[in-house]
């Protein structure tokens, strides 16, 4: 599951990653000085990409459908070239520990030179836990707008992924956006601390979910760059005993609490968004203002266990010559119920909030966060005819998690601050490693995508 998100562009909202984390103290550093070898082998990884060919997907006429579609693969494979490459794997993350392996990829190209299809397969080895796995996957990008992407990943133990993704970013005369996406998961390295701003890094617990999800979303602009988006996500999660024995079991940790549990739940999550971003990937100036409600409820019984919440996005791009672009990110979530599901609940932690905290380190009925990051080129590359940048970005983080108005604080925040390196070829790659630093030490992240 970790590794779909290599070959995924940045705007997948399930994109994978690759992290590692290292404690402030050296006697509890799970990986010590290892994520320097996961974050080169990622990175030499971009620039293989980048020098191989320019990975983007064909460029649109506005207003003229491309000819190729989905259903016109086999045709365009007729009169396309290909070229191989194998990929080493050397993967550390504090949650799954050392993975190693080999990923042979293929990358398609029509007529015109343009990236259409990417194919990959893999054979790895992970000692703690899940032993033996590969994975194998294809992504295929008809045109700059629509993709389809599929994925499959098992191990010897307990790790499993199926995953299917469509999106169209332009039907109806570029009025109508659609995408649907479908996924089974078994990941043995699920983490849960508690609820709430103050929630114990000693609280940290484990347990294996089998999470089933589907996802159905539709957006029209009824007015220049003003948009209604409905989506319609069903997500059935079902906690299973630790995997990690090392780790106190959460069901068992937390038993008692009605929100702690597995869950059905079918959120309809009805917003509208301004979106005057000048680029869709790579954006140096405009914005993007969204608005949303939100109502959950069970699955198997809408009328029991219903729960609603709201939502405010905000993002503010600009541009200070080509050397410098400043990002402002503002996100503010609030549900309201007694009893929602824990792992339905607000979270911040992970590679794309909060990057100085593990995933998912802080719980609770809300949350807000604020991302400032300055994103700086420093120098620019010709490779093999291919242009890339390079990039250095500091970044700073601050936000807490809610369960009530009233917890929202100042000694509640948690403030982080850290630096990017970013190798970038635009319109679709973009290989970084974001190193940030927190009030429990020191999170390192790699991945092929922007935070935000």
């Amino acid at each position: 599951m970790i590794f779909r998100g290599l070959l995924m562009d940045n705007t997948s909202a399930n994109s994978k990653f690759i992290n590692c984390h290292c404690e402030a103290k050296p006697k509890q550093s799970p990986c010590k000085n290892k994520w320097i070898v996961s974050s080169l082998a990622l990175l030499a990884m971009t620039f293989l990409m980048i020098s191989s060919a320019q990975a983007q997907p064909p460029p649109v006429t506005e207003g003229i459908m491309p000819p190729r579609n989905i259903f016109g693969l086999k045709a365009a494979l007729k009169e396309s070239y290909f070229r191989f490459f194998p990929i080493p794997i050397f993967e550390t993350d504090p949650a799954a520990g050392q993975r190693y392996g080999v990923m042979p990829t293929f990358l398609w190209f029509d007529k015109a030179d343009q990236l259409f299809t990417i194919g990959v397969g893999a054979v790895t080895y992970n000692p703690n836990v899940v032993k033996w796995g590969g994975f194998a996957g294809l992504f295929f990008y008809p045109s700059s707008y629509e993709r389809l992407r599929l994925f499959y990943q098992q191990s010897q133990n307990y790790e499993k992924d199926y995953y299917l993704q469509y999106v169209n970013d332009r039907w109806a005369d570029y009025k109508l956006n659609v995408e649907w996406e479908l996924e089974y998961v078994q990941n043995p390295f699920e983490r849960f601390f508690g609820f709430g701003p103050d929630s114990s890094e000693s609280n940290q617990t484990n347990f294996v979910s089998h999470l089933g999800f589907a996802k159905g979303r539709i957006a029209y602009e009824f007015w220049r760059d003003v948009w209604l988006q409905l989506e319609e996500r069903w997500t059935h999660m079902k906690m299973f005993p630790h995997a990690i024995l090392s780790l106190r079991d959460t069901g068992t940790f937390f038993a008692g609490n009605p929100e702690v549990r597995s869950s059905n739940i079918l959120n309809h999550r009805l917003g509208a968004f301004w979106d005057t971003r000048n680029d869709r990937d790579f954006p140096n100036r405009g914005h993007y203002l969204e608005g949303f409600y939100l109502l959950g409820t069970e699955a198997t019984n809408a009328t029991e266990n219903f729960y609603q919440g709201y939502g405010l996005v905000a993002k503010k791009y600009i541009s200070f010559g080509k050397r410098f672009v400043t990002l402002g990110l503002f996100r503010m979530e609030q549900d309201f119920s007694g009893d929602i599901p824990f792992y339905m609940q607000p979270s911040l932690g992970g590679e794309q909030d909060l990057r100085g905290f593990v995933a998912r380190r802080f719980t609770g009925k809300g949350r807000i966060l604020l991302d400032l990051e300055e994103r700086i080129l420093v120098k620019q590359w010709n490779m093999f005819d291919v242009k890339f940048d390079f990039n250095i970005d500091p970044f700073f983080s601050v936000g807490q998690v809610f369960n009530r108005m009233s917890d929202i604080g100042f000694n509640n925040l948690q403030p982080v601050g850290g630096l990017g390196f970013r190798a970038i070829a635009p319109p679709s790659v973009v290989g970084r490693v974001d190193v940030g630093v927190g009030s429990e030490g020191i999170e390192v992240y790699t991945a092929l995508d922007y935070p935000f």
